[in-house]
Parts: C-alpha cells; sequence; structure tokens
C-alpha cells in the first residue's frame, strides 16, 4: 500500500546566501528532474570540511566558481574559479585527500587523437597537480544525454559516464555508457570501456542517467536504459578486477518498444548500504500520476524489492534523492510541485536499512532542490544549495525536529480548514481581530512570523479546491 503524503511540518532555514557572477550561473531550482526524457551534467556540489565550513561548488558551460561558507552560515567568498574553456565541465568529486574536476570535449571529425575527456586533479587549496586525457574513446560527443560521476576506493578514481559514440554502420551516433578507472596517484588510466559491449559487462545503451559508488570491496554502478536493456540496470565489479567483470541485474524493468526514448521513469539518487543498495526514482502512475519509490537490491544482486513511496494528484513529484543518515538509515527526500502556484514543498522519509520507512513524511515548505545533492552534516543538519535569482542560498534542513501537532491553515483548531478559518485569518491581516498564540502559529503557514495576504489566500483556495496547503491534504 502507498504511503498517504499527510506531511508533518518541520522548518527549512535559509541560513546563508552569496551572490554568483550573473553572466556564469543561472537560476537552478528544480535541476535534478531530467532534461525531456534523460539526465544532465551535476552543476552542484556541496562539499562540509572537517573545520565545520562548508564548500559550495557551480558550474555553468566553462565556467566553474567554489565558494566558501564558514560555520556561522556567512559567506567567505570564492576560493577557486576555473574557465575550462573550450572544454565543457563535467563533474566534480571530492576525494579524501584531492579535488577532481571532469571537463568534456566534442570530437565531430571522430578523431583518436583528439581529447574527449579530462579529469583534473587537485590538492585541498585547489592547487593543480596533474590531469588524465582519454583520447579518441569511440566518442562523438562525451556526456551526452546523461551524467557524469565518480567515486574512490584504495587509491582509484572511478568515473562513470556516457557519450554518444563513433557513427554506426546505420549512420547514426548511438549513445551508451562508459566507465574509466585512474589511478590518482600517477594520474594514469588503468583499466576502462568506451566501445559496444555486451550488456553482461556492464554496458547500457542508451543509458540516460548513471551513478557509482563503492563500499570498499566493490564498485557499483547504475545506468537508466531506454533500450538495451529497458530499465534499471546495477553492476558489481570488484575493486581490483576488471571494471567489465561484473555481476549483472535489472531490478527494475520499463514496458515500451526498446529503443523509445521516453520511459517516464527519472532514476534520482543511489546509496550503498552495509546489506542492499539502494536507488531512488519517479515512475508514472495511472492512480496518481507519478510515483516515488525505492528499489532494493542485496549486494549479491539476487534478491529485489520495490517500495512505493507515495503518489500526489495534487502535484508533481519530482527530484528525488537518497541521503545517508545516522545509525545506516537514509533519507528519502523529493519534492511535491504545484504547478499552479509554481510553489514547491519538500517531502522527507527515514528508510532503514532494509527500505522500510520509519515514519510518515514529513515536509519542509516552500523551498526546492537544485542538483546538489543534499548533504547530513556532523552537526545533524541536511544541507543543500540553490541559486535563486542569482544568490547562492545555503538551505538546512532538521529530520529530527518535531513535527507541531496541528494542521497549518486550521486557525480555529477544528481538525478541518474552511472559510471560518479564512476570515479569521484575512480580519488578523486586516488588523481587526487578534489571533492568540495557539491561532497564529496555526496560520503563520509560511513561518515568517506573521500573518500575510499570502496566508488567507492560501487558506481561502484551499477551501476552495483550487490549492492544497502543504501539510494539509485531505482537511
Amino acid at each position: 500500500m502507498k504511503k498517504k503524503l499527510f506531511a508533518l511540518l518541520t522548518a527549512v532555514i535559509i541560513i546563508a546566501a552569496c551572490i554568483l557572477p550573473a553572466s556564469a550561473f543561472f537560476d537552478n531550482g528544480q535541476t535534478n528532474r531530467y532534461g525531456w526524457n534523460w539526465a544532465h551534467i551535476v552543476h552542484s556540489y556541496l562539499v562540509p570540511l572537517d573545520d565545520g565550513s562548508y564548500l559550495c561548488c557551480n558550474a555553468e558551460g566553462s565556467e566553474f566558481v567554489a565558494v566558501s561558507f564558514g560555520p556561522d552560515g556567512k559567506s567567505n567568498g570564492e576560493v577557486f574559479s576555473l574557465n575550462c574553456a573550450p572544454d565543457t565541465f563535467a563533474g566534480f568529486f571530492a576525494g579524501e585527500e584531492y579535488y577532481f574536476i571532469a571537463t568534456a570535449s566534442d570530437n565531430e571529425d571522430e578523431s583518436d587523437e583528439k581529447t574527449v575527456l579530462t579529469v583534473i586533479k587537485y590538492d585541498k587549496s585547489f592547487n593543480r597537480l596533474g590531469a588524465t586525457e582519454f583520447k579518441g574513446e569511440n566518442t562523438f560527443v562525451a556526456v551526452n544525454a546523461g551524467s557524469l560521476r565518480m567515486t574512490e576506493t584504495g587509491g582509484k578514481l572511478y568515473v562513470h559516464t556516457c557519450h554518444t559514440m563513433y557513427t554506426s554502420e546505420d549512420g547514426f551516433n548511438h549513445q551508451a555508457n562508459m566507465t574509466f578507472v585512474i589511478d590518482e596517484s600517477t594520474m594514469t588510466k588503468l583499466d576502462g570501456f568506451s566501445g559496444v559491449m555486451n550488456l553482461s559487462w556492464g554496458y547500457a545503451s542508451h543509458s540516460f542517467n548513471q551513478f557509482i559508488d563503492t563500499d570498499g570491496d566493490h564498485i557499483y554502478r547504475v545506468d537508466h536504459g531506454d533500450a538495451y536493456p529497458r530499465g534499471i540496470s546495477v553492476t558489481k565489479a570488484a575493486v581490483g578486477g576488471r571494471i567489465t567483470d561484473v555481476d549483472y541485474a535489472v531490478p527494475y524493468s520499463i514496458p515500451g518498444t526498446v529503443g523509445d526514448n521516453y520511459t517516464g521513469v527519472e532514476v534520482g539518487g543511489f546509496a550503498v548500504g552495509e546489506k542492499n543498495l539502494f536507488i531512488a526514482a519517479v515512475e508514472p502512475d495511472g492512480e496518481t500520476g507519478r510515483n516515488e519509490f525505492l528499489i532494493v537490491v542485496s549486494k549479491n544482486l539476487k534478491t529485489v524489492k520495490k517500495v512505493d513511496i507515495g503518489g500526489s494528484k495534487e502535484a508533481q513529484l519530482i527530484n528525488p534523492f537518497l541521503v545517508p543518515y545516522k545509525d545506516g538509515k537514509y533519507l528519502f527526500m523529493f519534492e511535491e510541485y504545484y504547478a499552479e502556484s509554481g510553489t514547491a514543498d519538500i517531502r522527507c522519509f527515514i528508510i532503514d536499512e532494509d527500505g522500510n520507512t520509519e515514519s510518515e513524511a514529513r515536509a519542509a515548505f516552500g523551498t526546492s532542490f537544485s542538483d546538489c545533492r543534499p548533504v547530513y552534516c556532523a552537526d545533524g543538519l541536511v544541507r543543500w544549495t540553490v541559486i535563486e535569482k542569482g544568490v547562492l542560498v545555503l538551505h538546512t534542513y532538521d529530520p529530527a525536529a518535531e513535527p507541531p501537532a496541528f494542521i497549518p491553515g486550521d486557525v480555529n483548531g477544528n481538525g478541518k480548514i474552511d472559510s471560518a478559518d479564512y476570515a479569521m485569518c484575512k480580519r488578523a491581516f486586516l488588523k481587526t481581530y487578534t489571533l492568540d498564540a495557539g491561532q497564529l502559529e496555526r496560520a503563520d503557514i509560511n513561518k515568517n512570523g506573521k500573518v500575510d495576504a499570502a496566508e488567507y489566500a492560501m487558506i481561502k483556495r484551499h477551501f476552495l479546491k483550487t490549492y492544497v496547503i502543504p501539510g494539509a491534504a485531505g482537511k
């Protein structure tokens, strides 16, 4: 049975902001969504540092900028910038000892001598230490119609991404995944594949999103395919073995014609646990429109469980993320987007090691995700960044905060939202009626400490069933 999204309110606090170069960066709310039928390059990253500060990295085109925020939430300003033109930014990874930036370049002449992908190594002060160049690699356009992600273990860097390949006999440049292994000390290529291969070796065509992670013993990769396979695939390779010597499974198959680019599925998150692998995704659902779901795959790839997180007829469910939490648990976080009002709210479930949800959804109102993966930080808070109107904003969310025992918008506290609530809220705004403390708390939907016109409009529209107040579905 699907979980109902009766949300319990937890506050999102905007604790810091920094103006980024307007020429380089655009607003990036909700950019964890696919562009048409596939994912895109991840442009935003948040790195907690040992001293309690944060490194906020953002890229657009050939521009990459890293901005520092102190433990107090105040911006310390730009610490590093890179213009990689004529290449374009393709990905960033914060390793234990080094930072890595990947850049991509087209190869329209299909030359085996043309560098199509470069991975640059920096120390933690962004001093350049070396680079690996990948030439040719059967690549027409690197990192096309998908993403690029990296992980590391045992002094090796693993890069999982995609490309359109050299022109085939049918005249097309088909798209597929590709993977490389780099020795971090020497920045030399150790292993990899970029050609057409057997599916059981980890090849996927077309692969519209790529994830990679490790538990130190094995490397796990996830691909979202529309053809070979038409589904979400998982591969497992031993650390120290060949990257193409894998165990292989398709824990989720997608109905439809092989090669039809439209699948309706979006993969948003991947995590490696002690016993299981977790994949967060969204699928079409005839009953609710879109269903957020979790795939739980045993690490031997033999057992699969699908957990339906929930659906909504009132809102679009988008942007699923998986965030490693405490005690071996995870946060399944996603957005409810209300197209009519243009507003978004974040939902959060706590997931245990077996993929079971531990509670009903908690909610954070009036904010959205970007493509910056949220991070659970040492102080117990979850943080992520969004660029809003050219300003880099660092958001904070407390998944352990106790929710209030009331329905937002139910001003008189009778358990439902009706015309009396609207009248009380409007009169309070016009200062012809004074709300008591409890009434004010229930009326203050956007948590700004006062009652304003937006709130009584939300209450009226909720009562007329033209809008749903977050946390008040069905009331």
